[in-house]
């Protein structure tokens, strides 16, 4: 449908306008996974671990909590994926060269290590340095610093953002001709 496609081109449009390029630090891959949660399970076998009950996991300035947390993980024992479901899920990330998080919660979100990629779903919101960013599905590529919104199909949600002013006053808009 041409007005959808032409929503979520405004919403990249608006999402690479309101905030320079900003990546999480890049050593919290290198940090060393903490999980608790009220009881785990983990078959080496099939490379999965399942947590449940007020999970909180965190991995240097990631921080996830969540009702259940899958991780899943290659033959050598490097996590590949992790789906996490609550209600909602929060998620917490550094943004590098910036003293804020990134944050979002939905009531699942799932990341995926390669390529990587955050997707929320369901009541899904990022809030990211100055803008806000809410939609029933959220999908963020932290590498090229692209975020894909969708307005859920069973109902008349919208995709909604907010973009606060930048210090100094905005740019002159543009004058016909530009």
């Amino acid at each position: 449908m041409i007005p959808s496609r032409i929503a979520r081109t405004c919403v990249l449009l608006l999402l690479a306008c309101a905030a320079p390029h900003v990546l999480a630090l890049p050593s919290d891959r290198e940090q060393p996974i903490e999980i608790e949660s009220d009881s785990a399970e983990r078959d080496d076998t099939r490379g999965v671990s399942v947590y449940q009950g007020n999970v909180v996991y965190t991995q240097g300035t990631i921080r996830l909590e969540a009702d259940e947390v899958r991780i899943f993980e290659d033959e050598n024992r490097r996590v590949t994926r992790v789906e996490a479901d609550g209600s909602p899920v929060r998620f917490r990330q550094r943004i590098e060269g910036h003293d804020q998080d990134m944050r979002a919660h939905a009531r699942r979100i799932e990341y995926f290590a390669d390529p990587e990629r955050l997707v929320l779903q369901t009541d899904a919101h990022v809030w990211r340095l100055d803008t806000e960013l809410s939609a029933e599905l959220i999908n963020y590529d932290p590498v090229r610093d692209v975020v894909n919104a969708e307005r859920g199909s069973a109902d008349n949600g919208r995709v909604r953002i907010v973009i606060q002013p930048r210090e100094g006053g905005n740019p002159p808009a543009p004058t016909a001709g530009e």
